[in-house]
């Protein structure tokens, strides 16, 4: 019997091996549909959080949606398209049949935040360069590692009881410390800018995951959901494994509008 750990160990080890051979050597073609693929198990999920055994078509919709955008550059189409036009499907959808009981304006909302939410933000990855991609990656994942093992070594005192009751300020800073560490020392290797750039882009970055982190927890924690799937061992599902990248992703794309430095 393998242990959660084990699990949670052999699936990061998988994971890390698949996302370096997409990040470094797949073609720009496959590297959308990878991520768009990642997105559609994570905008399940999150519908799922709402949605347990209804609004099917809505979900259905979505994932039809999330390939469409993460290749749209492909089709020289701009990525909004396909979010202004699945904002006005559902509204029309409201509009023909407002009053029906299993028509609910709210539910047609959160399918297009979730929209924006996830396929949108995958979608930056388009504009990155690859050694940018796993720098973000890099950052969001050295940020979980480092408060999972430091958290469950020393983490006493709560972070957000309320929020995660797991999470513990030794793990955020365990969190802060690993990722800010490993940025540092890959940002040099892959530019000559200055190190101390790489230490605060890596702390804005840990900070923007771990609020991700603690965002889709609160948000499993006001529906009463403990995980958002189990299609990861060890993890949970897609989304407990991406919502820290999901925050850290938008973040990395505004510094390096101002500050392009990898």
């Amino acid at each position: 019997m393998i242990s959660s750990h084990k699990k949670r160990v052999i699936t990061g080890i998988i994971l890390a091996l698949f996302f370096l051979w997409v990040i470094f050597f797949s073609c720009p073609l496959f590297f959308s549909i990878a991520f768009g693929i990642i997105s559609i198990f994570c905008l399940w999920e999150f519908y799922s959080l709402f949605w347990q055994e209804k609004n099917l078509y809505l979900k259905v919709l979505g994932a039809v949606f999330c390939p469409l955008i993460l290749t749209s550059l492909f089709f020289k189409i701009n990525p909004l398209f396909f979010l202004i036009l699945p904002f006005w499907i559902v509204n029309l959808l409201f509009l023909l049949f407002f009053n029906k009981k299993n028509v609910d304006w709210k539910d047609l909302q959160v399918f297009t935040c979730g929209l924006i939410y996830i396929p949108f933000v995958f979608f930056l990855l388009n504009l990155l360069k690859r050694k940018e991609v796993f720098f973000v990656l890099l950052a969001s994942f050295a940020s979980d590692i480092g408060a999972y093992y430091v958290g469950t070594l020393m983490g006493e005192k709560k972070l957000c009881p309320r929020i995660s009751p797991n999470k513990s300020w030794m793990g955020s800073f365990g969190g802060l410390f690993l990722c800010v560490f490993l940025c540092s020392l890959v940002g040099v290797y892959f530019n000559h800018s200055k190190w101390y750039h790489f230490v605060w882009i890596s702390i804005l970055l840990n900070i923007s995951a771990q609020l991700g982190d603690l965002f889709e927890s609160a948000l499993k924690r006001s529906l009463n959901v403990k995980d958002s799937g189990n299609l990861l061992p060890g993890h949970g599902g897609f989304l407990d494994r991406f919502d820290s990248v999901l925050f850290a992703i938008p973040v990395y794309f505004v510094i390096r509008h101002f500050l392009p430095i990898i």
